[in-house]
């Protein structure tokens, strides 16, 4: 036996390669990343298991594993212990340009395999690169994240540039940067060895530390180590810039976003000799799904600097799906053909495209714009084509850019990389692959073009058959046939007038091939006038007949809520509204009333304010069912507040799961606040408003789910907080205001601005056994109507004559009845 034993553990070293093998070098993760000139540097960076005494060996011929036959070799140059990894980066340079350097890892333990890297030209000459971001670390999403890596392997781009959220949470956890590391070496990696360099960005999902890219990717030292810096490729034909589009939250250094500012402008103008710029960061400036905050903010900064030095293109992320825009210039809104502070600019305008989903899953493309070209939801990745000299054209030097959209994963979940055929060394640059999905626009192709090249055509045809019913007591539901095809047009406006003297206004920009819309939150009595055109780069159609729509008068019971006003059919004072701002900055502080701390009664929606803090709002209304009267059977709920300012960003509402204290303050959740997780408050909003919300706006919430559960369990009221989705923070009145509202400087307003809790019901009826004519009692007027049926068929299981069930009308029934009546005129 023991013998026995001996024999199979040789078999199994043998099995493992540890006998008769040559010893493999300690590491893991392998990857290289540009940090200065792309044509005679790189850097190699691994993670170090254990052994010691790492090296690099390397050269230009591909000797295998045979180390020794390497004749230079390279120590680490930068040593970081990080996300429980031991990060050694080695800094290659004085390497010849666009060549391949092969090279092996040894250590005191072995040789790691044989992988090769390929440095830029030093000349102006084509190549092609990849642009693309946000994957998540779990599910389908981390699945088709490993789709699109696999694609990065069989395009063979000169670099991949990443833009930003790399895994989910915050861009601390070790396992979620170990597989992301691990598959990023695998799979990008070429069938021959050869790494894709990576041009690493810093997305929102790395804000639990802003050195995490700096440390991981080694990237430049001009922001040390906030992960901003350019290069430069192919002697000025692309200059590319990684722009940070966290740093201006408040959990960023101080000062780390106007550093950045006065880098970006200094950059901007050192650079005007490059034939193309490109910018990639990770926040949209103007996302094109509903659920993402516009980021007034990074436009106002970036847009104009991008205008004034003429950047060619702007790659962004973080929407989770793809997006082209015309090339745009920064405008005045208000100003003519300006729409959220673009206008199209085909001559000296920023291309604009996105927005993400290398992986995550994919959102929405339910907000485009005027200047949209084209969005739609799908995992993609942008491949760039950079060519150095056209030969269409005449010109002695026309460089220009194809930009292509890679279909890596359907909406549908189909993978769309399998079967593509793999580049080679001699066609990288040149070829389209065979079984690739591209994605096909509308006049312009597989491909956009920069320069921009504005196609010839003609405007779409107007869609037709507009027709508007409400369907409910606050939506109007649109629909109409489209007579132009989809492939022939950009977008479908939708343009709604309240009343015949009202004034037009756009209610949404939809996909080519929208044929409905819904209109929501119409708070106004009366007609309402709606219009329809389809819309492509040539310009718009003409407008459909218009269609008209009553919003039905709400004939449902109710009940409002409001501090200090009666409620209910007694016309009892409502005394139980309970409602409290809660700051980060002020975690011990009351914000509740009218106080010298808070003179106009506010609460405040802010996640991150100038401060850096979050500020949230808690709203209750206690003893609501105390109003409601007995049987009530509750249609809806509704939650009225009144904006005390204007907000680009997304206000909701989440169900509380855990008491507060009345009044509270931030300090009672822990130190840190309210969390969206299903223990504090639910992780899925009741309802959200979008951006745009105006001053002295009434928004209303639909929390009929909250208010359900309630009545199943009034001890769980616990009642909302109020959550801002970005730093442009948004304020409401607290139900201690006076009403009407007063704002200083400004006068009075003729509205009513406190919470409002609205509650919709029906009474429920009881049915009396015996009571066939529905008068509420038993007499002998339903003994007569059941003696006209008797002995014929009920009329169904639920005739109220039929009271034995059988069938049948008898007299037995009759008898029954009779039995049930207390009117002595029922007697025999």
């Amino acid at each position: 036996m023991f013998t026995r034993i001996r024999t199979l553990s040789y078999m199994c070293l043998a099995c493992l390669g540890l006998i008769g093998q040559p010893a493999h070098a300690a590491v893991e993760k392998v990857r290289a990343m540009f940090r200065d000139d792309p044509a005679s540097s790189i850097v190699i960076g691994w993670n170090q298991v254990s052994g010691d005494s790492p090296v690099v060996r390397y050269g230009t011929t591909d000797f295998g594993t045979n180390a020794a036959a390497y004749s230079t070799a390279a120590s680490p140059d930068r040593v970081v212990d990080f996300r429980g990894m031991n990060n050694h980066f080695v800094r290659l340079s004085t390497l010849e340009s666009d060549t391949p350097y092969y090279f092996v890892i040894e250590d005191s333990e072995g040789v790691s395999a044989r992988y090769w890297i390929r440095t830029g030209p030093a000349d102006r000459t084509d190549f092609t690169y990849v642009t693309g971001g946000d994957t998540k670390s779990g599910g389908s999403a981390f699945l088709a994240g490993q789709e699109s890596n696999r694609m990065i392997a069989k395009l063979r781009p000169l670099f991949a540039m990443f833009t930003g959220d790399f895994n989910s949470d915050d861009g601390t956890n070790e396992s979620f940067w170990d597989d992301w590391l691990n598959n990023w070496s695998s799979q990008t990696t070429t069938e021959d060895g050869r790494l894709t360099p990576l041009v690493a960005v810093h997305g929102n999902h790395e804000n639990g530390d802003y050195t995490t890219i700096n440390k991981l990717f080694d990237t430049p030292d001009v922001s040390s180590p906030y992960s901003y810096y350019s290069l430069d490729f192919a002697d000025g034909l692309l200059h590319l810039i990684s722009l940070n589009s966290e740093l201006q939250n408040g959990d960023a250094p101080a000062d780390a976003f106007s550093d950045q500012l006065t880098w970006l402008t200094n950059d901007l103008a050192a650079s005007q000799s490059a034939a193309f710029r490109v910018a990639g960061y990770h926040k949209p400036l103007r996302p094109h799904t509903s659920s993402k905050s516009e980021q007034l903010f990074l436009q106002e900064s970036w847009a104009p600097l991008f205008d004034l030095y003429s950047l060619t293109m702007a790659a962004e992320s973080d929407s989770h799906m793809h997006k082209y825009t015309f090339p745009l210039s920064y405008c005045e809104e208000g100003t003519a053909e300006c729409f959220q502070n673009f206008r199209r600019d085909d001559n000296a305008g920023v291309f604009y495209i996105g927005e993400g989903s290398w992986g995550a899953g994919p959102r929405a493309s339910d907000d485009n714009k005027p200047w949209t070209i084209q969005s739609q939801s799908m995992n993609q990745v942008k491949w760039h084509r950079v060519i150095a000299d056209d030969p269409e054209t005449a010109e002695e030097v026309d460089p220009k850019i194809e930009v292509r959209t890679v279909v890596t994963v359907t909406l549908g979940g189909e993978a769309r990389v399998e079967g593509v055929e793999s580049l080679t060394e001699a066609n990288k640059y040149s070829k389209i692959p065979d079984g690739i999905d591209l994605l096909v626009l509308p006049f312009f192709g597989d491909h956009i073009e920069l320069p921009f090249q504005t196609p010839v055509g003609d405007v779409p045809s107007a869609p037709s058959d507009l027709m508007a019913s409400p369907s409910s007591f606050s939506e109007i539901e649109l629909e109409w046939m489209n007579t132009a095809g989809a492939d022939t047009v950009s977008n479908i406006e939708v343009q709604m007038r309240i009343g015949e003297d009202g004034d037009w206004s756009t209610i949404g920009f939809l996909p080519a091939d929208a044929a409905s819309f819904e209109a929501e939150q119409l708070v106004n009595d009366g007609a309402h006038y709606f219009r329809v055109r389809a819309l492509n780069l040539f310009g718009a159609s003409d407008f459909t007949p218009e269609a008209v729509a009553l919003i039905p008068v709400d004939t449902r019971e109710r009940v409002d809520l409001i501090q200090g006003y009666p409620a209910g059919d007694a016309g009892q004072i409502y005394n139980g509204a309970v409602d409290v701002g809660l700051l980060e900055a002020a975690p011990d502080l009351v914000v509740d009333g009218l106080s010298a701390e808070n003179p106009f009664a506010l609460m405040f929606a802010d996640n991150n304010s100038g401060s850096g803090d979050r500020e949230v709002a808690l709203v209750r209304f206690n003893q609501l069912f105390d109003f409601l009267p007995e049987g009530a059977v509750i249609d809806q709920a509704t939650l009225t507040l009144v904006s005390a300012d204007s907000t680009q960003d997304i206000i909701s509402v989440h169900r509380m799961l855990e008491d507060w204290p009345n009044p509270a303050t931030w300090s009672d959740f822990g130190g840190d606040g309210i969390q969206l997780n299903d223990v504090d408050a639910g992780l899925n909003a009741d309802d959200s408003r979008a951006s745009g919300i105006e001053f002295l706006q009434t928004i209303v919430f639909d929390v009929t789910e909250s208010v359900l559960a309630w009545q199943e369990s009034p001890a769980a009221n616990f009642g909302w907080v109020l959550v801002n989705s970005g730093s442009d923070g948004w304020d409401t009145p607290q139900s201690e205001i006076p009403s009407p509202l007063t704002v200083p400087e400004l006068g009075v307003f003729d509205v009513q601005p406190r919470p409002m809790l609205s509650v919709f019901y029906t009474l429920a009826t009881t049915t009396v056994e015996g009571d066939i004519d529905g008068d509420g009692g038993v007499d002998r007027d339903d003994i007569r109507m059941a003696a006209l049926g008797l002995r014929q068929p009920a009329e169904g299981p639920d005739d109220p004559r039929d009271l034995d069930r059988d069938g049948q009308i008898t007299v037995l029934d009759l008898r029954l009845i009779q039995q049930l009546c207390t009117n002595p005129a029922c007697a025999p």
